[in-house]
């Protein structure tokens, strides 16, 4: 009975051994089945692509041949053929015995910044030179883009704290200080400091000297007695040089505020800088470790959110900390002496789940550069050992085998015997060996994506010397900027607005014209109800069109200086300020223009609600040039929302034309610039979106092509008007 027992338990274990592989199975073919299904999808999809390119493809053949057949008729011309010695005279000199392209092209550098701005020939040689040095945009590779899409993706959710008031109860702060042989710019640092707005009596103040062999330590001492009573706290400490944040670090061991500011010696502050840092910091989120300030003359130009204002990385010239983030990741690396640790920083506090941001209104004066594009060797040697340091604990295996090649490329470059190839070896080569092993062990913990772009780990705007004309600070003229809206894009018109409520220009009104619908307008009574000291206007019209609305939009404004602003594009924080202030800066300019990006914007969905990913970052040389009237009337030469123009230019020449429903801003700046010049600012500032799909491209340039016999029809009548003094008058400002 037993014997039967124990073989009836034995079948019935292998009978649910039985049914369980069947279920599995059963489970891998309903799996198999999805996949099936979800493979045909992707077949389809990928036939309806093929199809689209194939018809691109057609498209692009048709131009070739066109271009070939024009290529045909200039080279055979006898002019064509008699040129070619000069052609030809490039691929000679670069022949010549020790003529390499490296020194071709440093001459091609000089020769471009030898001729006046005035001559055609300087802006085509400096054209070129921007193409041989490569574009500061580039967010094409993954880690670029998985990093990018970490710091956008909370556009829906952001505060827009920039808009909030200062904070009634301003907290007591830590101000940490390293010198090392730069007392000369002690004096000047205090009298900011104690000139600025925020209360002294609620900074404790902390001088760490890294053994300076000059007489700065003397000069910190007698400060500290002569204004030791005029804040909370002044010490002056005096040790071994472990380098720049092991110094800090040892300055903040004596302090315990909750928010602790990180500060070079040879900085200023402007009057308001630090209330409008610890105001935003104290309402901000408990997840944000750091806050970095706007420097002058010569902003930092890395990407941040101009939404969120979350950035990659900040730089710590100038940076507050909230001390629980900062202690919960250990502090700064003391094993990077000096240039790189500030990114190593910021690194481990978004790996470790914090968010770290930038405040463009809270802003400070950093000397640190003579003059523009200043090389400073140690700079360069400690930013490069400390690229190569944080590859080995932050990036992919590509990034930590690229480190080879790019100092190759440099030695290659420079050479093993120049300055900066010893320098290479001296002190960099031994210390990545020793410290590889540390760096390579103690990994990130998070699958976060940090990105690398060659020596640097961000995109990066256009002009990081630009520097803005002075101008009288009470010169504030009312700017009146125009979002043309639809019916339900909310979504697209909250990150616009965003990025104009986080202006630092501060007297700004804001017009929402929706075109046949009132759909966004509890929206923008929500906006005007959180932030009841912006001026808000909304009008909802009835359906007549983008140009219809847009001059509704400039009926209503009543700023000197007007704007525009489409619902999916962005501004940048100084956009409006940077404008302004070129336009007081000389009143006999109509309008001027910054540069933009061009970002391709792919949607995660059907719904805009699902989200987009912004795939490349393009610096479109065509929107970039210096003001040219002639080559204005053959093309649009930037895109609407960089334009800033003064009210008379509107009250002379009128709105939009509302026979274009596109090109309409083409038309409207021939008009505005027939006799005011415009002025080109070599600094990004705004971003507009094109679509990312080569269907959806082909969609919208189809669009644009068959309004474009119209428009150059339109705009010819009135540069022909123009031609016989049949113009209503002249603009003076």
């Amino acid at each position: 009975i037993q014997e039967l027992k124990d073989d009836l338990k034995s079948q019935q274990t292998n009978q649910e051994v039985q049914l369980s592989k069947i279920t599995e199975l059963e489970t891998s073919l309903d799996v198999a089945s999805k996949w099936d299904i979800k493979q045909e999808e992707l077949i389809t999809e990928l036939n309806r692509q093929q199809d689209v390119i194939s018809d691109e493809l057609k498209r692009i053949w048709d131009i070739a041949e066109k271009h070939r057949q024009e290529h045909l008729n200039v080279t055979s011309k006898l002019t064509w053929k008699l040129t070619e010695p000069l052609r030809r005279s490039g691929e000679f000199i670069t022949s010549l015995p020790g003529i390499s392209y490296g020194l071709f092209k440093r001459g091609v550098f000089s020769l471009a910044d030898t001729f006046p701005a005035k001559w055609n020939l300087s802006t085509r040689l400096r054209h070129l030179k921007q193409r041989l040095v490569n574009s500061t945009v580039d967010s094409s590779s993954f880690a670029l883009r998985e990093s990018h899409f970490e710091i956008t993706s909370n556009r829906q959710s952001s505060n827009l704290h920039l808009c909030v008031a200062n904070a009634d109860i301003l907290p007591e702060i830590d101000i940490s200080i390293v010198s090392y042989n730069n007392g000369n710019f002690a004096s000047a640092f205090m009298e900011s400091l104690l000139s600025q707005n925020y209360p002294t009596e609620l900074i404790n103040l902390v001088v760490t000297d890294n053994s300076s062999t000059d007489d700065t330590l003397s000069v910190l001492e007698k400060l500290q007695g002569q204004y030791r009573n005029s804040f909370s706290s002044f010490e002056v400490l005096s040790r071994q040089n472990l380098g720049y944040g092991c110094g800090h670090h040892a300055g903040l061991c004596q302090t315990k505020s909750r928010f602790a500011l990180i500060i070079n010696l040879d900085i200023e502050f402007t009057p308001q800088a630090l209330v409008r840092l610890l105001s935003f910091a104290v309402q901000d989120s408990d997840d944000t470790a750091s806050w970095e300030l706007r420097q002058k003359p010569y902003e930092h130009p890395k990407f941040y959110d101009p939404v969120t204002l979350e950035t990659a990385w900040s730089s710590h010239a100038c940076v507050l900390f909230r001390r629980s983030a900062y202690e919960d990741v250990g502090g700064y690396e003391k094993r990077i002496f000096m240039y790189g640790e500030d990114v190593e920083l910021s690194f481990r506090f978004r790996d470790r789940g914090y968010r770290i941001k930038y405040v463009p209104s809270a802003v400070v004066y950093h000397y640190s550069y003579k003059e523009e594009n200043e090389f400073k060797p140690l700079q360069f040697y400690g930013s490069t050992l400390a690229n190569s340091l944080l590859r080995f604990r932050y990036g992919s295996i590509s990034d930590i085998m690229s480190t080879i090649p790019m100092y190759s490329a440099v030695l290659a470059f420079h050479g093993l015997r120049s300055e900066i190839g010893k320098g290479l070896f001296k002190k960099n080569f031994f210390k990545l060996s020793a410290l590889f092993f540390l760096f390579i062990t103690s990994r990130k913990q998070s699958s976060k994506s940090f990105a690398f772009r060659g020596w640097d780990y961000e995109m990066s705007r256009e002009g990081p010397f630009y520097t803005q004309p002075d101008v009288e600070d009470d010169q504030q003229p009312l700017v009146s900027i125009i979002i043309r809206t639809y019916m339900n894009r909310s979504y697209w018109l909250r990150e616009a607005l965003s990025s104009v409520l986080n202006q630092t220009y501060p007297n700004v009104e804001i017009i929402i014209v929706e075109d046949g619908s009132n759909s966004q307008k509890d929206f923008v009574t929500e906006i005007q109800r959180r932030y009841p000291n912006q001026t808000l206007v909304y009008k909802a019209l009835p359906k007549k069109g983008r140009c219809f609305s847009a001059n509704r939009a400039l009926e209503l404004a009543k700023g000197k200086l007007i704007g525009f602003l489409d619902d999916d594009d962005l501004f940048f924080c100084d956009h409006i300020e940077t404008c302004v202030t070129e336009l007081l800066n000389d009143p006999n300019l109509g309008a001027v223009y910054g540069l933009a990006w061009e970002v391709e914007t792919k949607p995660l969905g059907e719904a805009l609600e699902d989200g987009y990913e912004e795939v490349l970052h393009l610096s479109n040389t065509l929107l970039g040039d210096e003001f040219d009237r002639e080559i204005l009337r053959t093309r649009n030469c930037f895109p609407i929302q960089a334009v800033l123009f003064r009210r008379e230019l509107y009250e002379m020449h009128g709105g939009f034309n509302t026979n274009l429903d596109n090109l309409e801003d083409w038309n409207l700046w021939i008009r505005y610039s027939a006799k005011n010049d415009f002025k080109l600012i070599n600094k990004t500032t705004s971003m507009f979106r094109t679509p990312f799909f080569i269907a959806d491209k082909l969609k919208r340039q189809k669009i644009l092509d068959e309004y474009l016999p119209l428009a150059v029809s339109i705009n010819n009548e009135y540069l022909k008007k123009i031609e016989n003094n049949e113009h209503e008058g002249i603009f003076i400002s």
